[in-house]
């Protein structure tokens, strides 16, 4: 009986012990996808401000084209072609 009892608590210690094994894998997996999604996230930041930046010196060529009376169209550029 004694064997019994000491058999049960080894049997919910070793439990425990894969369930806690278990939970820290979940969270190492959860802390290791949030640093992917952090890296996409910065990348994308990245990409935006750089396209950001060059619709913005786009548009500021296209208005100092227009300034010196240049008619933009599209036919020079398929003309480049």
């Amino acid at each position: 009986m004694v064997n019994d009892d000491k058999e049960n608590k080894n049997e919910e210690e070793r439990m425990k012990a894969e369930e806690m094994e278990e939970l820290f894998r979940l969270f190492r997996q959860i802390v290791n996808e949030m640093f992917v999604a952090y890296d996409y996230r910065k990348n994308y930041e990245t990409i935006f401000r750089k396209l950001q930046t060059e619709r913005a010196l786009a548009e500021k060529e296209i208005d100092l084209f227009s300034e010196v009376g240049f008619e933009w169209d599209n036919e020079w550029q398929e003309g480049m072609r």
